[in-house]
This record gives structure tokens, C-alpha cells and sequence, in this order.
């Protein structure tokens, strides 16, 4: 979408005012902490009612892009939370480092027997029957959902964390106590969805609204695959980064 208002278009003037104040806000144009132009002001220089522009904002501040405040303006607060991808500290302590709290309801503690893909995982033999735990928390972050987290492990570590306050304890701190070395390595993949009703609620997002999807292994010292997480983010709060880089042996290859 383009800085311009396309009055030829099918889609909706708001839904152009909204996805160009969006574009600007994704670009980094506009911070986090900053304050949108005036109503007024996307009135003028777009052309459009301020009935218009209300409900863009509106649908803004649903979908977690800013925050209005009486009196003053709209507040971007986009994103809310980011993570860069390159350490190994949890969750919990990531978030606390950002200066924020957080708190977790479990949700469910059931064992299950692992499919193929599970075993895999685990670097387990997946013509054979294994047991695992599957532990469901839904995450809250200063006291907004922000993600529902499913850590899987083996029956025999999974019946021992059991015995600990799992709405407060940290599950990387666990595995060290319980297994005796700290997680040292995760190899996961992000991928955009869409949220479903079910999640919609959890999250307290509107159905359909965009998030992120996590499924990572943890390895804990000796390379030993010690939980599988699957996680939804709340896209409205996170946004991930990370760094690529060249190796001086690799030619570039011409397009």
C-alpha cells in the first residue's frame, strides 16, 4: 500500500488510511513511544472524513499498532517486545530484562505418546512406542496475554517438574536443576499465522488477526535434546530480529 488514497479502489478509505498508517509504523518511519500526526491533520492531508479516520485508528488500536490516549493523541506502541534471536535465556528473563513482568496459567498437564515427528526431535527411534508430558501454559506479559506455550518432555523429567510451582518456575531453570546442565542451544522455526477462534479468545485478539507461530528444540550440555516447544506470539506485541551474515569464502553468484 502506497502513501496515497485510491478513491477508485474497491477497498474500504479507512482500510487504505489504515494499512498506509500501518506501512509507515512496519517501516520504522514512526517509533515506539511516539505520537501519530493529529486527526486533523490525516484529514487534510488525505482528503477524508474524520469519520474515516477514526476508524482506522480504531482498527489500529485493536491490532495493537498504537494506543489512544485522551487529550494527548495516538501513541504508537509497535512493537511492544522484541527478541533477537540470538541468546539462550528464556522467556521469562527476557522479557524481565526489558523491565517488564510476567506470570503464567497452566492450563493443562497431560502425558501423551509421541508421533514420529516428536521422536525425531528427541533423537529417539520412531518405530518404537515413547512417552512424553505435554505441559500448556498461556503467558502473560504486565498482565496482557501474550502467548500460549507448549513444552514437551520426556515422561521421566515431566513427572518430576510436577512437583514444582509450574505457574512460577522457570522451565530452563528446571531442566538445569533437574538434568544437571543448562540449555545451551535451540533450533526453531518462526513462521506467520493467522489466529484461530480458539486462540483469538486466549490472546484476546480478533480471529483472524496475524501472529507468529514458534516450534524449537532445546538442547541441554552433551547435545542432548531436553524439550520441544511450540508457541503462538501475540503479533501485536513481538516483533524478531535477527543478523545475517556473509562468509568471505562465498562468491556472490550473479541473478
Amino acid at each position: 500500500m502506497t502513501g496515497k488514497i485510491h478513491r477508485d479502489s474497491p477497498v474500504p478509505l479507512y482500510e487504505q488510511l489504515k494499512l498506509i498508517i500501518r506501512d509507515q509504523i512496519l517501516e520504522g518511519n514512526m517509533p515506539p513511544g511516539s505520537l501519530l500526526p493529529s486527526e486533523q491533520s490525516y484529514c487534510e492531508t488525505h482528503a477524508v472524513s474524520r469519520i474515516t479516520v477514526t476508524r482506522a485508528l480504531d482498527d489500529l488500536e485493536r491490532e495493537g499498532f498504537i494506543k489512544r490516549i485522551q487529550g494527548k493523541g495516538s501513541l504508537i506502541t509497535y512493537p511492544k517486545y522484541q527478541d533477537t534471536l540470538k541468546k539462550i535465556s528464556g522467556f521469562s528473563r527476557n522479557i524481565q530484562d526489558a523491565g517488564n513482568y510476567t506470570q503464567s496459567k497452566l492450563l493443562s498437564v497431560e502425558p501423551v505418546i509421541g508421533s514420529d515427528t516428536l521422536a525425531r526431535e528427541f533423537g529417539l527411534p520412531p518405530d518404537r512406542e515413547h512417552r512424553f508430558i505435554r505441559f500448556r501454559r498461556l503467558r502473560f506479559v504486565n498482565d496482557t496475554p501474550a502467548v500460549i506455550m507448549t513444552n514437551v518432555v520426556r515422561e521421566s523429567l515431566g513427572l518430576k517438574m510436577q512437583k514444582f510451582d509450574l505457574e512460577r518456575a522457570s522451565f530452563y531453570q528446571l531442566y538445569e536443576e533437574l538434568m544437571g546442565a543448562p540449555v545451551v542451544r535451540n533450533d526453531a522455526t518462526l513462521v506467520p499465522i493467522t489466529a484461530t477462534p480458539e486462540v483469538a479468545q486466549m490472546l484476546q485478539v480478533r480471529p483472524g488477526s496475524p501472529h507468529f507461530h514458534f516450534r524449537g528444540v532445546s538442547y541441554i550440555e552433551g547435545n542432548v535434546p531436553v524439550e520441544v516447544c511450540i508457541a503462538t506470539f501475540n503479533g501485536n506485541m513481538f516483533q524478531f530480529s535477527t543478523s545475517i551474515y556473509r562468509l568471505k569464502s562465498e562468491p556472490i553468484q550473479p541473478e
